[in-house]
C-alpha cells in the first residue's frame, strides 16, 4: 500500500500493478480525457498515493450543501461517505494477482469503479450487506488505520443509502469474465429526472396511466436505449415474475417491444413511438430541401439554417446532413457540437449521447 513502485512492479510481487484514473467531462468526442492518473514515473504510485490524488477528483463533482452540525460546517454528505467506501472497497478487494487493471472512470454521468476480481459472496449477499469476504485484510487494516475502512460487512449499504439520499438512480454492479471483472457503477442523475419526464410525456401524453413501476421501466428504456428483467430487479421492490408481467403486458399494450428471448430478452420503446412525426416539417426545413444549399457557406450562416429547421421539432443529424449537402460526421464533430458547448441547441436523449434515435432541437 505504501511501497516503492520499483518495488511493487517486481516480477515476484506484482508486475501487472497498473492503477488508472480516467476523467472525462468534456463535451467533445476528440477530447479522449480531460485528465488522467497512472504510473508515469512522476510519482510513487502506491495505493496510499493513488487513494489521495484521486479521492478530491471525484469528491470535487458532487455538490456541497451548507450543512451545520454543533454549529460547525459539515462538507461531507452521504454521497460524499457512499463515493468513498465504493473507491476504498474496489482497492481493499480486488485480486492483485489477476492481470488487469485497476480502473477507476468520471464522466458527465456517472462514477465506474472496475477491478480484476471474482465475488466471494453471491450478488443477493452483496446487496443485502452484513456479509464481507475481505480478499486482502491487510489492506483493509491499513484503510481501517486512516479511518476510510471498517470490518462491519461490506459497506454496501453505505453506498445504496448514500445515492438514495441524492435521489439519483441505484448503484448496480456487473460481473464480467474472461476476464473476470467487477465493475460498479454509480449513476449521477435520477431515476426519473423532469427532462426524462418531459421526454416520456411528449412520446405517450398522459403519463397518468402508467404505474409508478411502470415509468421506472420505460425511463430506463429511454435513458439506456433498452433494458431487462435483471436489469430492473435492482431498481424495482418486484419479484422477478412480477416484473416479467409487467414488461409483457407493456409489449402488448403496444409501449414496449421485446428483442431475444429467455433470460436474454431486453425491452425498448417502440420507434414509432419513440420518434418523431417526421411529416411535421416545418415551413424552414421545406425551404431548406425545396432549394440548393450552397456547398461554401459561412459557419454563422449554417448555424442559422440549423437553428431554423430545428426550431419546432427535434431533428437527427442524418436529416439536417440530407438537407444542407454535408456529411453527418463533419456536422456532429464540427458545427453541432460546437452549437451544443454554446447552448444553441438541446439534445433529444441528453442522458444517452449516443442514443440510435439522438435528435437535435433549438434552445428556447
Amino acid at each position: 500500500m505504501v511501497g516503492k513502485e520499483d518495488s511493487i512492479l517486481e516480477q515476484e510481487a506484482l508486475p501487472d500493478y497498473f492503477p488508472d484514473f480516467r476523467e472525462h467531462l468534456s463535451m467533445d468526442e476528440k477530447v479522449r480525457w480531460t485528465d488522467r492518473i497512472y504510473p508515469d514515473e512522476t510519482w510513487e504510485c502506491n495505493l496510499l498515493q493513488f487513494y489521495l490524488r484521486v479521492l478530491p477528483k471525484l469528491s470535487s463533482t458532487l455538490p456541497k450543501p451548507f450543512r451545520l452540525e454543533k454549529d460547525e460546517r459539515v462538507d461531507e454528505t452521504p454521497v460524499h461517505i457512499a463515493l468513498r467506501e465504493a473507491f476504498v472497497n474496489s482497492l481493499v478487494h480486488t485480486d492483485y494477482s489477476l492481470s488487469g487493471n485497476i480502473i477507476v472512470e468520471l464522466d458527465t454521468e456517472k462514477f465506474v469503479f472496475s477491478n480484476p476480481v471474482t465475488l466471494l459472496v453471491s450478488l443477493e449477499q452483496y446487496y443485502t450487506g452484513g456479509v464481507s469476504e475481505c480478499r486482502n485484510p491487510a489492506l483493509q487494516k491499513m484503510f481501517m488505520l486512516i479511518g476510510r475502512a471498517e470490518k462491519a460487512g461490506s459497506g454496501v449499504d453505505k453506498i445504496i443509502s448514500g445515492w438514495a439520499a441524492s435521489h439519483w438512480r441505484r448503484p448496480f454492479l456487473e460481473l464480467e469474465n474472461q476476464p473476470d471483472r467487477v465493475k460498479l457503477t454509480l449513476p449521477m442523475f435520477n431515476v426519473l429526472p423532469e427532462q426524462i419526464h418531459n421526454e416520456l410525456h411528449s412520446i405517450f401524453g398522459d403519463l397518468s396511466y402508467f404505474s409508478p413501476d411502470e415509468l421506472i421501466a420505460l425511463s430506463f428504456s429511454l435513458i439506456e436505449g433498452s433494458t431487462s428483467n435483471h436489469r430492473l430487479q435492482y431498481v424495482l421492490n418486484m419479484h422477478s415474475s412480477d416484473i416479467t408481467k409487467m414488461l409483457k403486458k407493456m409489449c402488448e399494450d403496444g409501449y414496449l417491444e421485446a428483442e431475444n428471448y429467455g433470460r436474454w430478452t431486453t425491452y425498448k420503446i417502440k420507434p414509432k413511438l419513440a420518434t418523431s412525426d417526421v411529416n411535421l416539417a416545418t415551413s424552414d426545413t421545406n425551404l431548406a430541401t425545396s432549394t440548393s444549399f450552397p456547398k461554401r457557406v459561412k459557419r454563422e450562416e449554417l448555424e442559422k439554417t440549423i437553428m431554423r429547421i430545428c426550431k419546432d421539432r427535434y431533428t437527427s443529424k442524418e436529416e439536417l446532413a440530407e438537407i444542407l449537402g454535408k456529411s453527418e460526421n463533419y456536422l456532429k464533430n464540427e458545427i453541432l457540437s460546437r452549437m451544443l458547448k454554446d447552448k444553441k441547441l438541446e439534445l433529444k436523449y441528453p442522458f444517452t449521447l449516443n442514443h440510435p434515435e439522438q435528435a437535435y432541437k433549438t434552445r428556447d
